[in-house]
Order: C-alpha cells, then structure tokens, then sequence
C-alpha cells in the first residue's frame, strides 16, 4: 500500500516517545514492502534529517500561523505525488490535538481516493472539546487506550478504535544483570528517565527520595532526562535532601543497559498530560524484566494490574510513592515476580502487531475508497 504520515512535531533525531513509535511503524510496514512517507515541520533552530532510519521524510517551513500550518501538509502531499507519480491510498496523521485532523481531511482535494485515519496519541494540554467534531469527518480514529476512547465526545463510537502503542522488542530484552552489576559497580540503582515535566511526578519522586534512602541505605538514584536544562531539579534535590546518592546524566547513555542495571524503575505519574497512553518508558522496563513502580491512573491499569505486574502509588502522593518503592526495594521475591509477570504482557505491543491492527484499518478505509 501507499501511505503518508502526517507528523505535528518535526521528528528530531531525539529520544521523544512521538519519534520513536512513529518511525517504528514506517520502518515496520516498509519492510513488508508498503510505501510509506512521512510529512513533517521543519524544526526552528535545530537539525532536522531528510531521512531516519530509511524512511523519507519530506518537511515544510511555515510563518507560523495556524492555516499556513494546516495546508503546508497537502500542498507538500500533492508535490511529492506528482513528483512520484502516485496517489497515496492511506493519511494517517499522528498528534494529541484533534484539531490537527484538519490536514487530513483538506488533503482529501488532493489525494480524493485515500482514506483516513487519525491516531490521538496522548491528551492534549489544552483543547476545545467542539474540535471532535473534526473526528467524524475522518474514516477511523485510533487511541491508546479505553480510557482515552470513553474521552472523546462528539464522535460516533464505531470510528474509535483501540490500538496500543508499540514497543521493538528486539531492541529492549533482558540482559545479565549481575554482569551489569559489576560492570557499573552498581548493587541498587533506583531509575527515572524520560521528560521532566511536572505532570511526570518529578517533583513528588525528589520529595520521596530521603524517605527511600533512609530505609534502603545502599540507595543509588538515577536521573536520565530528555533535555539538559534540569537546573530547577538539582535545586529541588539540595531542598528536599536528596544530595549525594542523586546523580543526573544528560549525555547518551545506553539506555538498555541502565534499564536492566536498574533495580527497580519509577514512573510517578500524575496525569497522562502530552504522555503517550501507553509510556513507552512503562513498556520498555517490562520488556527488560525490570520491576517498576507507578501511579493508579486508569490508563496504566488497562496495561498491567496493581499487584500483579507492577506496584502503583497515589497520584501525587509522595510518601505513597516511597511506601511502595521502599517495599519493592526490600523484596527481592516480590521484584523477581513482578518483573516476571509484566514481562508476559510486552508481547501484546510488539510493534509487528500493532503493525497488523494498523494494516487492516488500511484496507478497510482503502476498500471502502475513503468514503465517510
């Protein structure tokens, strides 16, 4: 099939979770032979790539005005199918704002027989309810989760379904954590990593950390965050105590070797604000067998069950959380099940079938001629 992503972020060569999954899927359908292109904005003063991981992506320069920004994607869709001498079967435009449909459905003039889809890949920080009403004019619209769906007003409930995002399970697996162990010189490393922003917990995870540290002595903490700006966490840390078993690492690091060293990953969300409904960092830990401790957000409870597979915590509740991490900490049984059991539930991600439930909503939009 011909297919065209619609990206609302410029897709830097980063660690950003919108990057990632969606290059994951290109990259996976055109290994089975699909054509995929993706359409993306030029990134304002940073270096953007013509193409990532085999896939090409073709970027506009907008003023920065709202219509220049909706039209730039068919304008640039109707060049590059003149240029190729094809018309693309699938739009399938990515974003959590569901005003940004609104690409989509103008590309209908120039690609009149292409179905669409949109995916809503996490709540918006902001976003006027009445802009579902876009929704319906596509063909399908796909969320992480139930959740999510029972969110969307204004829309037929036959045109959202539920696709998880995904994970590549070739690259996050479990690795030797006792040679980890030597080779960092590391026995109990607490792990946090990914955006720093507050509705990721931040500042309740740096409250708890002395709590943490006073009943598990051996306590190492490791931040590994998205950006280098991270001058308002150090302060928090001198305030709250948490000076000199905290360590902050802004350079690239090999992220699958510091999941498996961990002893135990924390992701003390407060919300699922601009986060994926289902947090790759959630997914990649259970894939490397990593125990984890989370919040009782209902979006996490659709992926693994309190108990279970993870321990979970009040949202913002501090001394919640650092119950709940020191009671991991000192049950290596309790651990050693739990990562055991999250493990089960990667496959359910794997991006090869994601891939599949995203292939048949492409027939299925593709056969009915993209009609409405």
């Amino acid at each position: 099939m011909k297919i065209v992503f619609y990206s609302v972020t410029p897709l830097r060569h980063t660690k950003e979770a919108t990057t990632i999954t969606i290059l994951q899927l290109a990259t996976e359908l055109r290994s089975r032979g699909h054509e995929v292109v993706i359409i993306a904005p030029e990134a304002e003063r940073q270096q953007t790539y013509p193409i990532l991981k085999g896939v090409p992506i073709f970027r506009f320069k907008y003023s920065g005005s709202f219509f220049g920004k909706m039209f730039a994607y068919p304008f640039l869709l109707s060049k590059i199918q003149r240029e190729r001498g094809v018309l693309f079967e699938v739009i399938h435009s990515f974003s959590a704002n569901s005003l940004f449909a609104g690409p989509a459905l103008i590309s209908k003039l120039v690609a009149p027989r292409a179905g669409l889809i949109h995916t809503l890949k996490s709540y918006p920080r902001k976003e006027f309810f009445l802009y579902h009403l876009l929704l319906n004019l596509t063909d399908i619209i796909t969320v992480p989760t139930q959740t999510y769906k029972s969110k969307i007003r204004l829309v037929r409930e036959s045109r959202i379904k539920v696709v998880h995002s995904s994970i590549d399970s070739t690259k996050f697996k479990p690795l030797n954590k006792q040679k980890l162990r030597e080779k960092y010189n590391c026995k109990m490393m607490l792990f946090y990593y990914g955006s720093m922003h507050e509705h990721k917990g931040i500042t309740g995870l740096i409250q708890a950390l002395p709590l943490i540290k006073k009943e598990v002595p051996a306590l190492k903490v490791v931040f590994a965050p998205r950006y280098k700006e991270i001058t308002k966490e150090k302060e928090m840390i001198k305030e709250f105590g948490a000076e000199g078993f905290t360590e902050f690492i802004t350079n690239d690091i090999p992220i699958l070797d510091y999941l498996n060293l961990a002893e135990v990953v924390v992701l003390p969300y407060t919300s699922l604000i601009a986060t994926e409904g289902n947090p790759s960092c959630l997914l990649e830990s259970m894939a490397c067998k990593t125990p984890v401790v989370t919040t009782e957000l209902l979006e996490l409870q659709e992926i693994v069950t309190k108990d279970q597979d993870v321990l979970m915590a009040v949202p913002g509740d501090y001394i919640s959380l650092a119950n709940q991490v020191i009671r991991l900490l000192k049950d290596r049984r309790l651990r050693q099940r739990l990562a055991e059991n999250a493990y089960q539930k990667v496959s359910d991600f794997d991006i090869k079938k994601i891939a599949d439930e995203f292939l048949n909503l492409y027939h299925q939009v593709h056969k009915k001629g993209g009609s409405s």
